[in-house]
């Protein structure tokens, strides 16, 4: 459950969703009328009756109400037909807070789940690149989200160090929409900034310079609009963002107890997350860092896919205290 994406997993099952975390609810009621990519389409019209709500900002749960009606959707349909009350394993920031973390699970049990287990996401995301959280030795995770940018320092199951900063890769859409907007007049939306940024964005200079066909509006004529833009004029807009993440990194690193040194020199950085996708990022926290990075196979999903197998592995991994 993050701050752009909602993925559930369900054992013998697999993957059975990956959409926007976004519900769209009656004003005043409170009843659920779409979730997910349904309910993302909605956003920018919403009326006096709906409103669209966005759960999670910046890796945090911001509304509970609103994950309480995601659970409740989630355990209904993928659970339908069993007198089974499921087990759950949510994914949650290792700077959640023990109130959040209460609310969280009495949401969900109050979602009809049987027992629930909570993975900080370090750890998950771990888990989801094949380490074997159990071992002592120290496995630093960078997992860039929309929202936010998750450091911890993964050792036997726990995050012995850790920090979160909100820069995430929708902080680059952003600066795309205000870039567009005062240099070419041209209004775009969330969906084109993104796209934007994945087939031209990136924090380094590209061997040759790409060029992408912006579809928009023209704010000065008010009709639809086409601009040719290149990878050059947006390279730096997302440069100080991805500084100020190796600056959280340093720290992380520069505050790692001594014994887990070496370990972090050894095995370096693994990098995840949709933002670890921009151009040269990689690069960057390499050559700034000197350290070894290592890019996940499974960027966006590294974490559900570490969740998956906490499930797999729930009984060994609650009695050590990890889940």
């Amino acid at each position: 459950m993050g701050s752009s994406a909602l993925r559930v997993f369900v054992k013998n099952q697999g993957k059975v969703f990956d959409e926007a975390n976004l519900i769209a609810v009656e004003e005043g009621s409170g009843r659920l009328i779409a979730i997910g990519d349904r309910a993302k389409s909605m956003l920018g019209r919403e009326n006096k009756k709906i409103k669209v709500v966005k759960p999670v900002k910046n890796g945090i749960i911001a509304d509970f109400d609103a994950c309480g009606l995601i659970l409740k959707y989630i355990i209904d349909k993928f659970c339908k037909g069993t007198m089974i009350r499921p087990y759950l394993t949510i994914g949650i920031s290792p700077l959640s807070s023990q109130i959040d973390q209460h609310l969280l699970m009495e949401a969900a049990l109050s979602a009809g789940a049987k027992k629930v287990f909570l993975l900080k996401k370090p750890v998950a995301a771990a888990l989801g690149n094949g380490i074997n959280v159990t071992n002592a030795s120290g496995r630093l995770i960078v997992d860039i989200g929309s929202d936010s940018t998750n450091i911890g320092l993964v050792s036997l199951g726990t995050v012995v160090s850790n920090t979160a900063i909100d820069i995430g890769g929708a902080n680059y859409d952003r600066k795309i929409i205000e870039y567009l907007k005062k240099r070419h007049s041209l209004l775009i939306g969330e969906i084109t900034a993104e796209r934007v940024k994945m087939m031209i964005g990136g924090v380094l200079k590209r061997e040759e310079t790409e060029y992408f066909e912006v579809k928009g509006k023209n704010m000065k004529k008010g009709l639809p609009a086409v601009k040719r833009i290149s990878s050059r004029e947006i390279s730096r807009l997302f440069l100080d963002d991805v500084k100020k993440i190796i600056e959280a990194i340093f720290d992380v690193v520069s505050n790692t107890p001594q014994e887990l040194e070496s370990d972090v020199k050894r095995y370096g950085i693994i990098l995840t997350g949709g933002g670890s996708l921009v151009y040269g990022v990689k690069t960057l926290i390499e050559n700034t860092l000197k350290l070894k990075v290592t890019m996940s196979d499974e960027p966006l999903e590294s974490s559900i896919i570490g969740l998956s197998k906490a499930t797999e592995q729930r009984v060994s991994l609650d009695k050590l205290g990890i889940i």
